[in-house]
């Protein structure tokens, strides 16, 4: 285990807001996988200074590979796809005001490429992603004129200021070395270059309903961020921030009935039998979910191109 403080005081100064619940035993190994990481956490900390809330100590970095080397490929559930590339056209809208040009686009952590062939049909010439997994980078390579790596970011060479876009949907929260990862971002972008992150919103309505069941709570987070510590991150990285609001998500109302948290499976089932009986159970709605998105550039003029 590796202890590790806030990236943007750059210290570990703080209290602990929950207190660890993974245990010894249910660590990953080589040997075989964790036991349901989706449903513990560890030790959770919140910043005296900015009041970013962070995991520490966590996995060392051979444990966290291990980790994500063990996780399996989640497909999108069935009649659902339009509604998840809905979703990622939501995202993209976020940051289509803010690009200069459309030449090369990257897309970190890019799953099957939805993001990818909505940045191609909006006039990308060039879209580049990376997908360590091998079931999503396959689906991911699919898309037309695509680059697909499946090295992690940190070992994938690319020449300086390349990008003209770089999106990072749901990653900035997994990482260990954040502040390192958004600073070689911001020199792979060329000047006045966009960069969008999408993550979950720590002071979100789900969070205060849920407290420590918050679903990001969990051993694949490492980092747990508000509108404001989500500025602050990027600008401490040296990107001028442009935007950062609440962002929307389309799921069907039998989808979102599903993943409803504290519902109890009685009030679930009744609640299907009504959506079915009006026709209403296919019906998409988009929604804020407790995801907050930024958008960032580069500056146009920097002393060293980094």
């Amino acid at each position: 285990m590796r202890n590790i403080g806030c990236p943007i005081c750059r210290k570990d100064e703080g209290r602990t807001i929950y207190r660890q619940t993974l245990t010894p035993d249910a660590m990953p190994t080589a040997a075989g996988p964790m036991h349901d990481p989706e449903h513990v956490h560890y030790r959770i900390r919140e910043c005296s200074g900015c009041r970013l809330r962070y995991s520490s100590p966590i996995f060392d970095e051979a444990g966290v590979r291990d980790l994500y080397a063990q996780a399996a490929h989640t497909n999108v559930r069935s009649g659902e796809e339009g509604n998840v590339k809905r979703t990622f056209e939501l995202y993209y809208e976020l940051i289509r005001p803010h690009l200069a040009r459309r030449d090369r686009m990257l897309d970190i952590g890019c799953d099957t490429g939805m993001l990818l062939d909505v940045a191609r049909r909006d006039g990308f010439r060039e879209v580049f992603g990376i997908e360590p997994n091998p079931v999503a980078a396959a689906q991911a390579a699919a898309v037309p004129g695509s680059s697909i790596s499946r090295a992690f970011y940190e070992a994938t060479v690319y020449p300086p200021e390349h990008f003209d876009l770089i999106t990072l949907i749901h990653v900035v929260d997994h990482l260990v070395d954040v502040n390192d990862f958004l600073v070689r971002v911001r020199g792979h972008l060329r000047r006045g270059g966009a960069v969008l992150a999408v993550v979950h919103n720590v002071e979100s309505l789900l969070e205060r309903l849920l407290g420590e069941r918050f679903p990001p709570y969990n051993v694949y987070h490492h980092y747990f961020l508000s509108k404001r510590t989500l500025r602050l991150l990027f600008e401490r990285a040296g990107f001028d921030v442009a935007v950062v609001r609440t962002t929307y998500n389309r799921y069907s109302t039998g989808f979102l009935l599903d993943k409803a948290p504290l519902l109890p499976p009685i009030l679930r089932r009744l609640g299907h039998g009504v959506l079915r009986t009006l026709g209403a159970d296919t019906l998409p709605l988009s929604l804020p979910l407790g995801n907050i998105g930024i958008v960032a550039r580069k500056p146009a003029a920097t002393g060293s191109g980094q």
